[in-house]
């Protein structure tokens, strides 16, 4: 009898003190996930977000500049004069020997098979059978793509005023940019976790880092060069500079 009762005593203590336990881990969660976030780390988010789209807006304008440099580079009188003196030829579109391609970049049955829309694998719950880059998917970004699939897939809204937001958020997800989804989740209104500012500083700052290099290495280039000169003599100027370059390396 005195057996029975000290392991019922034993019993009793150990799921009072399993029962402590959980409750204790799940409090320190909660604490966690719902305590406000640290004033120089929510300071610190508030730059990175102004630097950020400052930084996107200029990478996007060096683009565009790159691409109409080259344009109007190709299609210029001296570099198709450049070109010819060299035995090479120039501009867009097929030589002489060529036939363009049919059906064009894209053909018809292929943009007939294709799911433009098509929402990415990976959103669904994993098994055994998910593939290692999925798995490697940052459960923010798939969290944060939930909610804008409802906010801007043309299935969910019924229509396409937001085709492009969810083309931009496709690729966010599909890149582990944090910084991107926040972006879009603050311009479709859907509250963002605070518990996210520290991850999303990190990805802010490598994603600027990352655009700050690229604009870098853009404005050194010749289709760049090109579009900031202002007069065809400057625009000779680049050309000489180049093949003098090209005469070098040759």
């Amino acid at each position: 009898m005195l057996g029975y009762d000290l392991s019922l005593a034993e019993s009793f203590y150990f799921l009072r003190s399993y029962y402590i336990i959980i409750t204790l881990c799940w409090l320190r969660i909660a604490i966690y996930y719902m305590s406000p976030p640290n004033p120089k780390v929510k300071k610190t988010n508030k730059r990175l977000r102004s630097k950020y789209g400052w930084v996107k807006g200029e990478f996007e304008y060096i683009e565009d500049c790159c691409a109409e440099g080259d344009r109007e580079m190709r299609s210029s009188d001296l570099w198709r004069k450049l070109m010819e003196s060299q035995g090479i030829y120039s501009g867009y579109g097929p030589t002489p020997e060529e036939e363009p391609a049919a059906g064009g970049p894209l053909s018809k049955d292929v943009l007939n098979d294709a799911d433009l829309f098509e929402t990415p694998e990976g959103l669904e719950l994993e098994d055994e059978h998910a593939s290692s880059a999925e798995k490697q998917k940052d459960p923010n970004a798939k969290k944060l793509f939930r909610k804008l699939i409802d906010k801007t897939h043309p299935d969910k809204t019924q229509n396409n005023d937001h085709v492009e937001d969810f083309f931009k958020a496709r690729e966010a997800y599909d890149n582990n940019n944090i910084a991107e989804l926040v972006a879009l989740c603050m311009k479709h209104d859907i509250d963002v976790p605070e518990h996210l500012l520290e991850a999303e500083n990190q990805s802010l700052e490598s994603t600027i880092a990352s655009l700050q290099h690229e604009i870098k290495t853009k404005q050194g280039t010749l289709a760049y060069m090109w579009y900031m000169t202002e007069n065809d003599e400057q625009k000779q100027r680049l050309l000489d500079i180049v093949m003098k370059q090209y005469g070098q390396q040759s």
